[in-house]
């Protein structure tokens, strides 16, 4: 594995019209993708705030397609430690951080993996993380 891939990345390929370019990076990297259980939860929890519907039942099944076609990285222990760290060291910068993001960001710089997203700006601000966006090449 050498991605992560962020929930705005996943969620590309459910919208009404997917960006090409996303949609050919996620083809060509497939096999070497991850997701973070985080991200899985963000997935199931927005379908699910969606009335029961076609929309819906879609990113359902795109969701439990992608978990059994990806391999899904927990949010651990050494997620846990580095987040707690680094949200520390974040607050005494004065910067705040979304807890989502920044447990998809701890996944993702303890397993040594490139986080790939289109939120840039959400990552930037952490230490030890690579960040790709497929968008811009």
């Amino acid at each position: 594995m050498k991605f992560l891939l962020d929930t705005n990345i996943v969620s590309e390929s459910v919208r009404k019209i997917p960006r090409a370019e996303i949609a050919a990076w996620l083809v060509q990297h497939q096999l070497q993708c991850a997701l973070s259980t985080v991200t899985v939860a963000e997935i199931c929890y927005g379908a699910s705030r969606l009335p029961v519907s076609n929309r819906r039942r879609l990113i359902e099944e795109y969701l439990e397609t992608l978990c059994q076609d990806l391999k899904i990285l927990p949010y651990d222990l050494p997620a846990s430690l580095w987040l707690g760290k680094e949200k520390a060291r974040l607050e005494r910068e004065g910067t705040p951080v979304d807890l989502a993001d920044s447990m998809i960001a701890a996944v993702a710089v303890t397993r040594e993996l490139i986080l790939v997203t289109e939120n840039e700006r959400h990552f930037k601000n952490f230490q030890g993380l690579t960040v790709y966006n497929p968008a811009r090449g």
